[in-house]
């Protein structure tokens, strides 16, 4: 017959993770790659003006370095995409590899300045 559960036991359990080999690296991927919600959705507070990471050109082929939110502006981000952005990530962007997370991250991904459960750091 088996032990009876103990919620403690989880409590226990859930503790040695740390230690666990590779623990963090293999949810930070699972994260990244498997992300909860794959858009965030919200409003702008007050009027906004976005920094591009990289310059776009409008339709006369002026470059475009921000661009201007108006207050109560609904703002989409596509969290999938931005976690899979070989701009940021590298060409293996699409991979499961959390050994990436074992190094410092690449320059790119400290730059990106990207906000998540683990802060992509």
């Amino acid at each position: 017959m088996s032990q009876p559960f103990h919620v403690l036991d989880v409590f226990s359990r859930a503790a040695q993770l740390p230690a666990c080999y590779w623990s963090h690296e293999n949810v930070r991927g699972i994260l990244c790659l498997y992300c909860a919600s794959h858009t965030y959705a919200s409003s702008t507070q007050s009027d906004v003006v976005l920094p591009l990471s990289t310059p776009i050109s409008d339709v006369n082929g002026c470059k475009i370095y921000e661009i201007a939110i108006p207050k109560n502006t609904n703002v989409f981000l596509h969290i999938w995409n931005l976690n899979r952005d070989p701009s940021i990530w590298g060409d293996d962007a699409a991979e499961w590899k959390p050994e990436r997370w074992l190094a410092p991250l690449p320059e790119s991904v400290e730059a990106a300045k990207i906000q998540g459960v683990y802060a992509n750091t």
